[in-house]
This record gives C-alpha cells, sequence and structure tokens, in this order.
C-alpha cells in the first residue's frame, strides 16, 4: 500500500507540473477533435462539452498554444503578401538554405537526401552542393528553387 501511496504522489505532483498540465490539455484538445468527427447520432455530446470545461477551466495550456500558433500564421502570411518581390526572394533563399543544411550529401539514384527512403532523382543545389531528392520531398518542397 506504501509503494501505490508513492506513485500516486508522484502523479499528482508530475500533474502539478507544466510538463504534466500540457500533456493533460494536449489529450483532452485531440480528444475533442476526434470525438467531434463522430456522427452526429453517435457524437458524445455531454462528454466533449465537459472536456471543453476542462480544457477552458483547468487546462488552456494547449489551446492557448495553438490560438497563438493560428495567430502567428495569420500575421507571418499578411506579412508575405505585403512584402516586395526582392524580400521575398530572400526569404525563399534562406528557407531553401535552412532546408538544405538538413539534407544528407548523396549521388543521383541513391537514397532521396531527405526521406532517404525514396530512390533521389531530383537536383537541389545550395551555394556548395548539390542534394538529390525524390520526387515526393521534391513536391512537398515545390517552393524550392532548382
Amino acid at each position: 500500500m506504501g509503494k501505490m501511496k508513492e506513485i500516486h504522489g508522484e502523479a499528482l505532483e508530475f500533474l502539478q507540473s507544466m510538463r504534466g498540465q500540457y500533456i493533460i490539455s494536449q489529450a483532452l484538445v485531440l480528444a475533442v477533435k476526434e470525438m467531434s468527427k463522430v456522427e452526429e447520432t453517435r457524437r458524445e455530446v455531454s462528454n466533449i462539452a465537459d472536456m471543453n470545461y476542462l480544457i477552458d477551466t483547468l487546462f488552456p495550456i494547449c489551446k492557448l498554444v495553438e490560438e497563438v500558433d493560428k495567430k502567428a500564421e495569420k500575421l507571418k502570411e499578411k506579412m508575405r503578401k505585403e512584402m516586395k518581390p526582392e524580400e521575398k526572394q530572400m526569404e525563399e533563399r534562406q528557407a531553401k538554405e535552412d532546408w538544405c543544411l538538413n539534407l544528407k550529401e548523396n549521388d543521383e539514384n541513391t537514397a532521396c537526401a531527405n526521406c532517404k527512403v525514396k530512390i533521389g532523382v531530383v537536383p537541389i543545389s545550395d551555394e556548395n552542393n548539390t542534394y538529390w531528392i525524390c520526387e515526393d520531398c521534391d513536391s512537398k518542397m515545390g517552393w524550392v528553387e532548382k
């Protein structure tokens, strides 16, 4: 019985930590999203409402982070629209350089420099190297100049 009390105490201590609060908040937010997808006749509306209540009153962290992320993305998009063409080119060049930092050097027709799963057939170059990525990665990174 003493071991159970100790574990219970540790769990409560974790729950009261910022990380514990975030994890419970994240679980509730994800549960609400998934449960809301269920067809209306089978949807557990009262459970969703109770979970939203818990999110709003005790575990708001994850929801607040999502709201901040959405606002930041809208602000970035607005700033992109207001950019001059040369500023856009500079931003794209920087994004390309940042993306290339994560690529693994390779040769044509070897494993993709990005996903390392498929075969690299599309060349991507930065100032120093040429990397070969697969068509899937190329389509995902369509903004990258070749």
